[in-house]
């Protein structure tokens, strides 16, 4: 078995064109060289499971959307964890809104919204498709957007999933360790990453209700 290697057997073009680039922009070894009766890889990403033979891990992809978060478990299967001990969500609020998620201290995705639907869609599809033993939701307090995303926010149901509110006047304006000089990051995604690290206060629904109301 070539160890820690991830196997690549896609037949969708779309969804394999995507898958590739992504992986080489994440600098994640791959091979598409491999028998499907005996893979000798470490896992296998693909979107026909039933051609792959053989004792292999299999994480399946089904559609585009589906790639970034079945890459970043082929990452943690490759090191042999199930799941993120730890998983960060920074929302910047404003006209242009930031977000970020962060597993186990690295940077795994950021990208702006314009609407909050768009935004919420993209915070539940975060918490349903990585695995994480918690998680912690960190909102922005200083927008006048703050409430309406909050709101929204603590709709989401899920175990082990908490919400913070953290004041942005204790937030460092300063680019993260991790984001590499002449990365093309806009400036709402550096300032969620930054809210998800940040200390915040943990709120409910009442208490956002008590406190809106």
């Amino acid at each position: 078995m070539v160890e820690n290697t991830i196997g690549v057997y896609v037949e969708n073009p779309e969804i394999f064109r995507l898958l590739v680039r992504k992986l080489k922009e994440k600098g994640i070894c791959f091979t598409l060289d491999f028998n499907v009766e005996e893979p000798g890889v470490h896992l296998v990403i693909t979107d026909s499971p039933w051609k792959i033979k053989g004792k292999v891990k299999i994480l399946v992809v089904r559609n585009c959307d589906e790639v970034e978060y079945v890459i970043e478990r082929a990452v943690l299967a490759a090191k042999g964890a199930l799941a993120f001990n730890s998983l960060l969500i920074g929302v910047d609020p404003g006209e242009n809104m930031g977000f970020a998620v962060i597993g186990d201290g690295v940077f795994i995705k950021g990208r702006t919204f314009r609407k909050i639907k768009d935004l919420i869609r993209e915070i539940e599809n975060t918490i349903n498709n990585l695995l994480f033993i918690k998680c912690k939701i960190k909102v922005g307090s200083r927008s006048r957007y703050s409430e309406k995303i909050l709101t929204e926010v603590l709709k989401i149901r899920k175990p082990n999933v908490t919400v913070e509110v953290v004041d942005e006047k204790t937030v460092p304006r300063t680019i993260p360790r991790f984001v590499l000089k002449g990365t093309k990051i806009p400036k709402d995604v550096i300032s969620a990453v930054n809210i998800a690290f940040a200390k915040g206060v943990e709120v409910t629904s009442n208490a956002t209700e008590n406190n809106y109301s």
